[in-house]
């Protein structure tokens, strides 16, 4: 049989891990965060997806609903008669944190088929739904592919609870983005610039019990770091610099507030459509009053929030002649660079980026080439290290595109130490105090005058046609 991966065009996409790179640590519980199990990044070999969680609830008792994205291109196919086929297990658990609860274990076997070796376009997007009992349970979902044996594992804690009560609440949030004039679920953490609205739905439980039958809802923005990261022997940002903290969540940009006013019902559909959003990271949140409830004898306030990190169009590859040139700052030289960013004729721009390559790679088969293993280190770092910006961007972005892979990796408490055969190593701390219950991570290199030597002799042999 002939194995075939998805297909490497201009610059390749390659599934690598976050996981791998994170040593774990003590904190609070990451499995009750909003944004557990999107994806953040790919481990590669083996199959990438997102698992969302929807809790629902009617007089019939309550529901847990699992809603997957296994995107086709992070599967492996084999040659099947004329065509190529993809074969993958997913395996979703729910598991009660009580042994007075159900145990659910479903699993499901399928396949994938297309016929042109290169076309791994398109996902599968589809939900589950369980009839459980309230309570507390951690859900567990293992995507398998099983022409290699590659094994993914997603999991994230869940609250089932019960409309008997009469307390006021509020499901999760879920996001919709139409594109194109298409409207469709939008499952991942990132989402891309350029979408026509992205749109927001919640339901809102014993309605009859929120106080002034009202729901609050704001929309936030945060002030976060976009900017590219500066050479290894440069001075490290201060402490008060947003480059150090990564994301100001004290200086808060309130977007619009609006008040929603619902009916008596056990249950309503807010929707939050219409929004046009740039880049940047913002947090969508729902809040009320649940007047006593459930034995209670005191009012509670209730809420929900989830994030939106809007990234570029076409996040994690680059496409435009603009966006392609944006990484070359660290191995173009700062003349070089600036006319390539600066130049106003889209054609002239386009004419300068080609001249750049092939002057570096000394021929067309080679340029393309170079090219092509640049870019594709960029969209390994954007698939490796983006949270609130894009991963090239970042500290570790910025060594892993210009110096590739390290040959193995130290942990320290809130360290990380890339090791290189030829000698260095880069020490990367995290340094940003997020707030406790937020999933972002920035770390930071600790810069040296001691890496020059190695900086420049890396970006020497890009200049020159040599992979470093």
């Amino acid at each position: 049989m002939k194995r075939v991966r998805a297909a490497l065009v201009f610059w390749a996409t390659l599934s690598i891990s976050l996981s791998a790179l994170v040593a774990p640590g003590c904190g609070p519980d990451r499995l009750a965060y909003p944004s557990t199990g999107k994806t953040l990044a790919y481990t590669p070999g083996t199959p990438d997806f997102d698992l969302e969680i929807f809790e629902d609830a009617d007089s019939t008792g309550s529901q847990l609903n699992l809603s997957f994205r296994i995107p086709h291109s992070s599967l492996v196919y084999v040659r099947n008669g004329q065509r190529f086929r993809a074969e993958y297990e997913l395996r979703s658990r729910v598991i009660p944190d009580t042994d007075s609860l159900q145990y659910v274990d479903d699993l499901t076997v399928d396949s994938l088929f297309t016929r042109r070796e290169g076309d791994r376009s398109g996902e599968e997007l589809f939900t589950r739904r369980y009839r459980v009992d309230p309570g507390e349970y951690r859900v567990e979902a293992t995507l398998e592919d099983r022409n290699t044996g590659g094994r993914t594992v997603r999991e994230q804690r869940a609250t089932v609870f019960s409309v008997l009560d009469g307390c006021a609440r509020f499901s999760r949030l879920r996001l919709y983005r139409t594109s194109g004039g298409v409207r469709e679920r939008y499952l991942p953490f990132h989402i891309r610039a350029g979408a026509d609205t992205i749109e927001a739905t919640a339901k809102v439980f014993n309605t009859a019990n929120l106080g002034g039958h009202t729901v609050a809802a704001t929309l936030i923005r945060y002030p976060s770091d976009s900017s590219v990261a500066s050479p290894p022997f440069y001075f490290s940002p201060t402490t008060w610099a947003l480059a150090y903290r990564g994301i100001a969540f004290e200086k808060p940009e309130t977007l619009w507030t609006r008040e929603m006013k619902v009916g008596r019902d056990s249950a309503e559909l807010l929707r939050f459509s219409g929004m046009l959003l740039r880049r940047g990271l913002y947090q969508l949140g729902l809040s009320g009053t649940s007047m006593p409830c459930g034995g209670g004898s005191e009012p509670a306030s209730v809420s929900r929030q989830s994030y939106l990190c809007i990234l570029g169009p076409d996040f994690p590859r680059l496409l435009t002649i603009p966006d392609l040139i944006e990484p070359l700052v660290y191995i173009a030289t700062p003349a070089v660079y600036e006319e390539l960013r600066d130049t106003g004729d889209t054609e002239n721009q386009r004419l300068l980026f080609e001249r750049f390559w092939l002057r570096a790679g000394r021929s067309e088969v080679s340029a393309r080439n170079l090219m092509k293993q640049y870019y594709t280190r960029v969209e390994e770092a954007n698939l490796r290290f983006s949270a609130y910006k894009e991963g090239w961007k970042t500290d570790r972005g910025m060594i892993y595109v210009v110096f590739g892979p390290p040959g193995y990796i130290d942990y320290e408490f809130r360290k990380e130490i890339w090791v290189y055969d030829i000698g260095i190593r880069f020490i990367f701390q995290r340094v940003t105090p997020f707030k406790p219950d937020e999933p972002f991570e920035n770390y930071l290199l600790s810069r040296s005058t001691a890496y020059e030597y190695y900086w420049d002799r890396a970006v020497a042999r890009w200049r020159s046609g040599d992979v470093f």
